[in-house]
């Protein structure tokens, strides 16, 4: 008998508080609350708003439709449907909105540290209540309940675009999407319904330093990119622009090896050196310790950003990306060609500077007498 009776109390089709609620309005029973709830009466927008036969029924807590708070009867009996509808243990009905309801279930059930399976498409309310309580979301994509035909989201309903994306978009393609969000991390790109990719600030650019993507891009710009990875299990698409073209210091120790001399612009002076651009997005370092043989105490007392100098490569990896220049080595190379230049004449061995003065005089002499 008891077991009927359950099976009675558990038919999907039932809507118990509904019943309710229609059962004593028939009742013509006359409301005296004060403010609200007398089904309309004195507020004519709002049964305009939502009709008749909805604020008809709007009542006050009362013992024949049961307690919010205490259920016992109807509510209690919805509640146990609702717990059977999603296979629960217990579920419980609420007021004060949506987004109150969730996160005091949450706070109330959930401490820091919990691991709660929760699935993709859950309200932000529910992130909103994990972040205060510090409880930690595991998230997966719940299959639909044949027996109720109950999902809990759109993707249950539909193909998992998921399932081709590495077959339609292997590494090294490139494709074109639209901005759908910009955060200091990367962009998001939308490829297809369902489908985003991450363009990591990192994969902008080769050259330029890049702080936030805002500074290049905005929500809603069209960028072309190139497929870096596709992790179908994990759902992560990652994309690159600065790899539409070959790296910039790939040709860079071929172009300056080490021992040949470069010139370039000073763009930046800092306490340890000064970074030279010897072409567009290229710069080198010369060290404060290869400025000059006399010591420097700061760059800065000689040189000035948008000054043009001429160092020598003494370091160069396109691995590392770095360039290292000396102008120091230039200076001393330049200080070890002067003597040569100075006694660059023909001179015979053992000569004195009177030897020479004497001979210049004599020759001088026999031009004359002749």
């Amino acid at each position: 008998m008891n077991g009927e009776k359950k099976r009675a109390r558990l038919d999907q089709r039932r809507a118990p508080i509904h019943e309710a609620l229609e059962n004593f309005r028939q009742m013509r029973v006359v409301p005296f609350d004060v403010p609200g709830h007398k089904r309309g009466r004195g507020n004519p927008e709002l049964t305009a708003f939502l009709g008749q036969q909805c604020v008809g029924v709007d009542v006050n807590s009362m013992k024949p439709l049961d307690n919010l708070c205490h259920p016992v009867s109807v509510i209690r009996e919805a509640e146990e449907l609702a717990a059977d509808a999603f296979g629960a243990a217990h579920a419980f009905l609420m007021v004060g909105g949506t987004t109150s309801s969730v996160q005091s279930m949450v706070l109330t059930a959930c401490k820091r540290g919990d691991e709660i399976i929760l699935p993709r498409n859950v309200h932000r309310s529910v992130l909103n209540a994990l972040v205060l309580c510090g409880a930690v979301p595991v998230y997966v994509n719940p299959e639909v309940d044949q027996r109720l035909g109950i999902s809990l989201g759109m993707k249950q309903v539909r193909p998992n675009p998921w399932e081709l994306v590495a077959e339609k978009y292997p590494e090294g393609t490139v494709l074109e999407g639209v901005i759908k969000n910009i955060t200091e991390f990367g962009m998001f790109i939308g490829i297809e319904d369902g489908i985003d990719g991450l363009i990591h600030v990192s994969d902008i650019s080769w050259t330029k330093k890049v702080r936030h993507p805002n500074e290049l891009y905005k929500v809603g710009d069209t960028v072309q990119a190139k497929v870096l990875t596709v992790d179908q299990e994990n759902e992560k698409f990652t994309l690159g622009v600065k790899q539409l073209v070959d790296d910039p210091w790939g040709h860079v120790p071929d172009t300056y090896p080490v021992g040949c001399t470069v010139k370039g612009v000073v763009t930046n002076i800092t306490d340890f050196g000064l970074f030279v651009e010897v072409e567009e997005g290229i710069e080198g370092l010369v060290h404060v310790s290869e400025l000059s043989g006399k010591k420097v105490k700061t760059p800065a007392e000689i040189y000035k950003e948008g000054q043009e100098i001429q160092a020598k490569v003494i370091h160069v990896s396109a691995e590392e990306r770095r360039l290292g220049l000396s102008i120091k080595q230039i200076k001393d190379e330049e200080e070890r060609r002067k003597p040569k230049e100075f006694h660059s004449g023909p001179q015979e061995a053992g000569q004195s500077l009177g030897d020479l003065l004497k001979q210049k005089f004599e020759e001088s002499e026999n031009s004359e007498n002749s």
